[in-house]
């Protein structure tokens, strides 16, 4: 029916809401200022994203935090969210909608891949560049996940 999760590729594109850069971290809506101290830049985080200090070790209700610029909420903080791709090594040389491998592998297993932080684990210096695997048999109160569909042609 065309819904399905998202590759880690789009996952990050959607968080950074179409900021490519690669020199500044990028949060969910905020790029970060070399000028902020430490209390300026949670405060301003803490407008957009559910970190460590700020969620009381909860998830919290959707659209309770500003959105990026395009308009989606939480994609940093609050939940891990899981991916379609399972976990390997990113490589060097710039892609173009790559997707990981077609089957899982590990010395613990296959993973998949999840991105976003959980609201417990998730500080101020996790950006949206952050990645994890984790196998996709396991529950956890943290995990989430949301759905893509491909644009018409």
């Amino acid at each position: 029916n065309g819904y399905r999760l998202p590759t880690e590729a789009e996952w990050e594109r959607a968080a950074r809401a179409g900021d490519d850069s690669t020199d500044v971290r990028v949060w969910s809506g905020v790029t970060e200022n070399p000028d902020w101290d430490r209390s300026t830049m949670e405060n301003t985080l803490g407008e957009y994203v559910w970190l460590e200090y700020n969620s009381g070790n909860e998830m919290h209700p959707v659209k309770e935090k500003k959105p990026n610029a395009w308009g989606l909420y939480d994609m940093i903080g609050n939940a891990w969210e899981w991916c379609w791709d399972w976990e390997a090594s990113i490589g060097e040389e710039p892609a173009i909608d790559p997707t990981g491998p077609a089957v899982g592998s590990g010395p613990w297993g296959p993973k998949r891949v999840v991105r976003g932080g959980a609201a417990w684990d998730c500080g101020p210096n996790q950006s949206v560049a952050y990645r994890r695997g984790d196998k996709p048999m396991e529950t956890h109160p943290f995990r989430g996940f949301r759905v893509v569909r491909a644009a018409d042609d």
